[in-house]
């Protein structure tokens, strides 16, 4: 049995915390420090130059897949685990359901399942 099976989960601990960090997701980003430091630019005339810094640069990331293994999630703070409530979550229970579903299952519907499935059968 795993140490995360013998753990106690609060009863809406989750939902609390996916609640909490959904509120601070969806607060305005902060202003970058010095924001407030300078006047606002003023439109510049036809031809006229201007210098700037750049402070920030956008980074886009598109199929990003982020895994942890057995070894990072152990090592993950107790409070962030209690929060992690799929790995208290018995799967036997709904594989069992899910096996009895497709065993039970008339021959005319399991052919329409894809052939991963019928080979459950």
């Amino acid at each position: 049995m795993s140490r995360w099976a013998r753990r106690p989960s609060p009863a809406g601990g989750a939902g609390i915390l996916l609640g909490l960090a959904w509120a601070l997701a969806c607060q305005a980003p902060a202003a970058p420090p010095g924001a407030g430091d300078t006047p606002p630019a003023q439109p510049l005339a036809k031809g006229e130059t201007r210098s700037l810094d750049l402070r920030f640069v956008r980074l886009d990331v598109e199929g990003f897949a982020r895994t942890l293994t057995l070894d990072e999630l152990e090592a993950l703070p107790p409070a962030v685990l209690q929060s992690i409530w799929v790995l208290d979550l018995d799967l036997r229970p709904l594989a069992t359901n899910a096996l009895a579903q497709i065993r039970d299952m008339g021959p005319d519907e399991a052919a329409t399942l894809p052939e991963p499935t019928r080979n459950l059968r």
